[in-house]
């Protein structure tokens, strides 16, 4: 307005109520004397907001792998209406956990925050979808749901691939999930579904770490008669929220399988729901140590409201 050709037009900007609009606008949009007047400004503050926050904390590295945020809108035709909101709820740690609902609110003799299912534990979405014992097997289906999508994929490809071999080493025996062949290069790869709480890269690194040993280049490199430089390991690494590790992607890109990590963010994500769904439902309970099984504990079955 302040530029326009028309008189009347800069007549109406300089107006003291447009005036005080304006120097409203600004203050409203300034946070500790920081203007963000831009859209990208704002996003940038928000998103260090929240970061630094507990819940937001995981999600700080979701930026360098597009995979780990494309379904939000880009891809987000290819969702459901109940998978993408069941998703955001997985993603920004908002399901109604002990912890969560009792925020506020906890004081001695105030709502309880131990797992209902009797783990000992404070009862937090990480706990619940990636350490409880009752979503060991949910944990087990979503691993090899992620294989079987990685997997069918090489295979499209024309990589000859080996589903869980069995390598004797020095340190015990390791089982890979999957071991991938095609023009005499060999890649070794293994599948995780973490908790965020270092970094993925990290985490990818020590997978890589555990399965690269001279012990298992060896057998590998007899079993499919390649040289030792041809052999080279990887991870899928992502995290239960769904945020991919960039070292990990960038590896799974080499094999061309980049089309497939929003199969694989998908399934995660579907995963980790799923298993919170499963772990309200049951009712098993660990009522304490009798050191009569293998396990060392008894179950018995308990109501959780």
């Amino acid at each position: 307005m302040a530029e326009s050709s028309c008189a009347a037009v800069r007549g109406v900007f300089c107006h003291r109520s447009v005036q005080a609009s304006i120097r409203w606008a600004e203050t409203a949009l300034s946070f500790h004397g920081r203007p963000l007047i831009d859209q990208e400004a704002r996003g940038k503050y928000w998103a260090s907001l929240l970061h630094q926050a507990n819940d937001g904390k995981e999600l700080s590295e979701c930026a360098r792998v597009r995979a780990s945020h494309s379904w939000v809108d880009r891809n987000s035709a290819a969702l459901s209406g109940r998978d993408y909101v069941q998703f955001h709820h997985v993603r920004v740690n908002t399901l109604p956990t002990h912890v969560r609902t009792s925020r506020s609110r906890r004081v001695v003799g105030g709502p309880p925050i131990e797992c209902r299912a009797g783990c000992g534990t404070t009862e937090t979405a990480a706990h619940v979808i990636q350490g409880c014992h009752r979503t060991h097997g949910g944990r087990i289906l979503r691993h090899d749901a992620i294989c079987r999508i990685a997997i069918s994929s090489l295979r499209q490809l024309g990589w000859s691939v080996r589903m869980e071999p069995h390598f004797h080493t020095r340190e015990g025996l390791r089982k890979t999930d999957a071991v991938a062949v095609k023009d005499q290069v060999v890649k070794v790869i293994d599948a995780q579904v973490i908790s965020a709480s270092s970094s993925l890269d990290d985490s990818h690194r020590r997978k890589v770490a555990k399965y690269d040993t001279p012990d298992i280049r060896h057998q590998v490199a007899s079993e499919y008669g390649v040289e030792n430089d041809n052999i080279s390991f990887s991870s899928i690494t992502i995290s239960w929220r769904g945020i991919w590790s960039a070292a990990s992607a960038a590896s799974l890109c080499e094999l061309g399988l980049s089309k497939c990590l929003d199969s694989i963010t998908f399934r995660a994500l579907r995963g980790s729901y799923m298993n919170w769904l499963r772990w309200n439902k049951m009712t098993t309970h660990i009522s304490g140590y009798t050191g009569t099984n293998s396990a060392g504990w008894s179950f018995r079955r308990e109501g959780i409201g």
